[in-house]
């Protein structure tokens, strides 16, 4: 990636406002099978920009493309509680 010149610190948000656009699709592909996700592939549900629930797995590239900016950072803490409620954890101290 080219280094920020004149003016860097005026791109830096910009940056920011890339990642945040293109973090669902990143996220999808660890929904395919054999993936770290692949056990929320059918329950995970995400409202579109047309404001119907739907699974994130299933959701074309247009419609990851245009989440709401609070749905995406919210997925991050969505997922870590969805996963801690789906996946059942081995607990070592009483096996």
């Amino acid at each position: 990636m080219a280094k920020p010149s004149i003016g860097g610190f005026f791109c830096l948000p910009l940056l920011a406002a890339r990642n945040l656009k293109f973090y669902p699709l990143s996220l999808r592909k660890a929904f395919n099978d054999g993936e770290a996700l692949d056990f929320l592939a059918d329950s995970f549900y995400v409202e579109n920009c047309q404001g119907t629930r739907k699974l994130f797995a299933d959701m074309s590239t247009w419609e990851l493309l245009n989440l709401k900016p609070s749905d995406i950072l919210d997925l991050p803490d969505r997922l870590y509680e969805e996963q801690y409620e789906n996946r059942v954890f081995a607990d070592p101290i009483n096996s």
